[in-house]
């Protein structure tokens, strides 16, 4: 069976089922919608410019892998099995992720219209990928592949 809990968050209730070890989160403000690659997170409603929408919550491990998020040296967020973990990679995202906010959330980077699709350069959360991938996000800034922070990209796209 599952169970139930309620918390206030940014303003809005998220309710957190947990079942079978795995939390999954619901939200008013955003859901889950298939695209060509799969999963993705979407606004189920228009954002502003630095909103909250979604919390990066789990447990904390030394060692990275393909679902989590660097927070610190040696310290990544996993966030497998909850909506987070859908979100894409885009190396010109709608999102990015605040550190410094408790719990860590990720926030719109401009207003966003209702059914944007929520993303965020994994390269600028990460140091080196557990998982690097070629990348098809088909932005005009995209880099071609996402490996992490510890190697720059050769030629920077300003604007």
């Amino acid at each position: 069976s599952f169970q139930c809990r309620t918390l206030l968050t940014t303003a809005r209730v998220v309710l957190l089922l947990a079942h079978s070890g795995r939390i999954m989160l619901r939200s008013d403000l955003v859901e889950l919608r298939r695209t060509v690659a799969g999963l993705g997170v979407f606004l189920k409603q228009q954002a502003l410019k630095n909103q909250a929408l979604i919390a990066l919550r789990g447990p904390i491990v030394s060692v990275p892998n393909r679902w989590t998020v660097q927070i610190g040296l040696h310290e990544h967020v996993d966030i497998e099995g909850t909506i987070p973990s859908y979100l894409n990679h885009s190396c010109g995202p709608t999102s990015y992720i605040d550190f410094q906010a408790r719990p860590i959330v990720g926030r719109a980077g401009r207003d966003l219209p209702a059914d944007a699709e929520v993303t965020f350069d994994y390269d600028l959360t990460e140091w080196d990928m557990a998982s690097p991938f070629k990348c098809g996000c088909g932005s005009a800034q995209c880099r071609g592949v996402v490996r992490g922070l510890r190697y720059p990209p050769t030629e920077v796209k300003i604007g």
